[in-house]
């Protein structure tokens, strides 16, 4: 055999071997395609998890263990239908705050008092507020009792709390006759309070694998109170929380003289404040110390709102404070829901990923004074985009979970089999 036929011989052979691994690579993406056909929000891994994940919770409150909880177990028990599915249960309770947060909208479309207060108002916040807490509480034990306790559940109950710590902070603002254009400080206590406290109790989830509240929490104590502080202003008005009748009466004995009379909105966001700089430090100190301190660094989305709050040109908050509000609460709904998403499904929480927020980040670049009403178009682009995409996702993430279970949303699945059994 010539030298030439050899080398013809070896060109075929590495030809064949190079088209054998083409095949073989292809039948492998192929292969992937399909196992991932339907799927664009949860991977592979998270595909394989998701069924075996079981929830695990603690709370400690006292006012849950002896009242909420005995409360809600009757109300399922004897007063909830087993075809209610626990998932209804828990959006009823969001469309009751959605209702109060539409009428708050509508009187005080810039967050400004008005001369002549419409009482009811807050009297219906208020209802609405204790509505939400009983429906959130009897929803697990709905599921418990129905048997339909999935992973679905636990995170659609999250993104509902999550969209509701928005509401019930333009609720306190509201009540204690706080405006932007004066109480400026007092009011991003109000908002970003809850936000760390919430961020951070998910983030502990996250690396512990327990949510775990404290004796006094905000599902328990903190919504309860603010259910008693709109009760209080329909009553007395968005007047009392201006005055200082209650350090007047009970503190001022203690406080040196240097200190100013503090109205009764100060020392109500200087309770909230301190309680939740409590429960953050304690919770955060715990997680890094015994997980190290590279978990801070999933923290990052929550500093990274707060700091841009902090530099970005505040007449965005007194132009278009409910603009403003709903960018700030979209941000945070996406992060604390992507990582109890990535909590069930034993993924990665990958800070970079949270690319919504960098539009935020540019605009708290840009030097104060250079963000007028020309800008007010982008604000609202960015906000429209920004819950747009976020109902996007979280429809797509429910499909796929449904998709994944085997399960229905808002139908107990056993119920909907009997009824598709009776029509045919």
């Amino acid at each position: 055999m010539c030298p030439a036929n050899k080398e013809i011989k070896i060109e075929r052979g590495t030809m064949d071997v190079q088209v054998e691994t083409l095949n073989e690579r292809f039948r492998n993406n192929l292969m992937a395609t399909e196992s991932s056909a339907g799927y664009f929000f949860l991977s592979s891994s998270a595909r394989n998890y998701l069924p075996k994940y079981q929830y695990a919770g603690e709370d400690r409150s006292l006012l849950y263990i002896h009242i909420l909880s005995p409360l809600a177990a009757v109300l399922v028990n004897h007063c909830t239908p087993s075809s209610v599915a626990p998932n209804t249960i828990t959006i009823t309770g969001l469309m009751f705050m959605i209702a109060s947060y539409a009428i708050m909208c509508y009187y005080y479309p810039v967050l400004q008092p008005l001369s002549e207060e419409p009482s009811w108002i807050f009297a219906f916040h208020g209802c609405a507020m204790l509505i939400y807490q009983t429906l959130d509480n009897m929803d697990g034990k709905q599921a418990r009792k129905t048997g339909s306790s999935s992973p679905l559940g636990l995170l659609f109950d999250h993104g509902c709390d999550a969209v509701n710590t928005i509401i019930g902070s333009i609720g306190w603002i509201i009540g204690l006759g706080l405006t932007p254009q004066h109480d400026l400080i007092e009011c991003a206590a109000l908002i970003f309070g809850p936000f760390m406290v919430f961020y951070i109790a998910t983030w502990e989830e996250f690396y512990t694998g327990k949510l775990v509240l404290p004796i006094i929490n905000g599902p328990s104590e903190g919504v309860a109170g603010g259910a008693i502080l709109s009760f209080v202003t329909c009553i007395l008005g968005t007047s009392f929380w201006q005055s200082t009748s209650i350090f007047d009466q009970f503190l001022s004995p203690w406080i040196p003289e240097f200190i100013p009379p503090l109205r009764n909105a100060d020392l109500q966001v200087l309770c909230a404040v301190i309680g939740i700089l409590n429960e953050s430090i304690d919770k955060s100190h715990k997680v890094a110390k015994k997980y190290g301190l590279k978990t801070l660094v999933t923290q990052l989305p929550l500093w990274g709102l707060i700091i841009a709050s902090s530099f970005a040109d505040t007449s965005m908050w007194l132009r278009m404070p409910r603009i403003t509000l709903h960018i700030f609460s979209g941000l945070f709904v996406e992060s604390v829901t992507q990582m109890m998403l990535d909590h069930i499904s034993n993924q990665t929480f990958c800070v970079r990923r949270r690319w919504v927020l960098a539009p935020l980040l540019l605009l708290a670049l840009i030097p104060r004074g250079m963000i007028g009403p020309k800008t007010d178009t982008i604000l609202l682009i960015y906000c429209t985009t920004l819950w747009t995409f976020l109902l996007f996702k979280f429809c797509m993430v429910v499909h796929e979970i449904c998709c994944l279970l085997n399960i229905f949303c808002f139908e107990i699945k056993n119920n909907m089999e009997n009824k598709r059994r009776k029509i045919a």
